[in-house]
């Protein structure tokens, strides 16, 4: 008898030692320009390059704008509930006139922003770069019960200091729900 249960035993581990365990995270991933089924709202963000070291070929530049903005839309394919959610962000950048030590991403829910952080695009990997993590929450302060993340984006970040000879980069964003 103790012979069976030990032998049952060490099978059950055996399945267990050979399971993985998959993780998987839902993410939005959205080209600046997409063509992909997405949307974006251009700002300010005039220069449009080509390159084969940018996301999908191209991206897009502003320079020397204080309050310029590139939005990332993927509406329907958002998320929208009635409690706060965590979402975090990577931002693709590989050109080397990107170049704003304080470009601000944030994500839009709501009528208002929700800060994922600045990101030091002068120091910043030739391929994605975490950005940070946002809470977004219903505003019932308000009058909103829910909430809807449906877009992101990058902004100049209008601070004096940094508006003269500093270009913003525009290429592509990872959003994880």
């Amino acid at each position: 008898m103790l012979k069976k249960v030990l032998s049952y035993i060490l099978a059950v581990g055996l399945v267990f030692s050979t399971m993985s365990v998959v993780t998987s995270f839902a993410y939005i991933e959205v080209d600046n320009d997409d063509s992909q089924g997405f949307s974006n709202t251009n700002n300010g963000f005039d220069t449009y390059l080509t390159s084969s070291s940018h996301y999908r070929g191209d991206s897009r530049r502003n320079y020397n704008s204080p309050d310029a903005n590139y939005v990332y839309e993927f509406n329907g394919h958002g998320k929208s509930t009635t409690t706060s959610f965590k979402v975090k962000m990577y931002a693709y950048l590989n050109d080397a006139t990107f170049n704003n030590p304080k470009a601000k991403y944030v994500a839009y829910g709501n009528s208002t922003s929700f800060l994922f952080g600045c990101l030091n695009q002068n120091t910043a990997a030739g391929t994605w770069n975490y950005v940070g993590e946002a809470t977004v929450k219903p505003l019932t302060s308000v009058g909103y019960n829910s909430v809807t993340c449906n877009s992101v984006g990058v902004e100049t970040n209008g601070i004096p200091e940094y508006n003269t000879g500093y270009n913003t980069g525009a290429d592509a964003v990872r959003v994880y729900f």
